[in-house]
Order: structure tokens, then sequence, then C-alpha cells
């Protein structure tokens, strides 16, 4: 099974990260995942911000929730948000989930 999105959560991560709120604008202050003004991501913020908050996708983020889960073996929330976490670590988690669960963006799908 493949998921096609716009954007990976992995690119999100890069773009910018955060810990202690979904997603952080440019002043650090706490926005929603999918706001314009979001500038940062913790994971799960990403996760949400890829799937553009849909409720027809909720089986996708739970099974991209589940994964990371299994693989760090603690909540995801808990995982980003520790202290020794970086961006760097949140980066390829994401990257290992999309690899294992087909995540695609739409311009890979068309080939571009």
């Amino acid at each position: 099974m493949s998921v096609i999105v716009n954007r990976l959560p992995s690119d999100y991560l890069a773009q910018g990260w955060c810990r202690g709120a979904m997603a952080k604008n440019a002043q650090g202050e706490d926005v929603d995942p999918i706001s314009p003004a979001a500038t940062a991501w913790c994971l799960k913020g990403a996760i949400y911000a890829a799937h553009q908050g849909r409720a027809n996708r909720i089986r996708s983020i739970a099974e991209f929730l589940d994964a990371i889960e299994a693989r760090v073996g603690d909540s995801t929330t808990s995982w980003n948000d520790e202290q020794c976490r970086g961006q760097d670590e949140a980066v390829a988690v994401a990257q290992d989930i999309e690899e294992v669960l087909g995540y695609t963006t739409v311009l890979g799908q068309n080939g571009d």
C-alpha cells in the first residue's frame, strides 16, 4: 500500500523541528500544524501537516504513529520531546517509517 501526500512528514521536519507543541511559528508561538504560519513541527505535527488534517486520513495517520511507537518503544510525543532528542533523529525516524509504509509525494507519483 502506498500513501500519497503533497509533502512528506520528513520534509516538514527538515524545514523546522520543535518540541512541546504540534507546531510553532517563526516567533516560537504554538500554532496549528496545518497553519500557513507554521515553521517548525514536532514529529506528530509533521504527520498531521502531511495529511493536511483531513479526517479521511485518520487511518494513515494512526498507522504512521503506531509504526513510530513500535520503532522507538515510546509514545511519539514523549520520544520527540526528550531533551536529548534532535531534529536529525526526528527526520531519520520519519524517513524510515515513510519507506516502510510506502509514502510518496504527488510529484514522486508523477515521475517528476
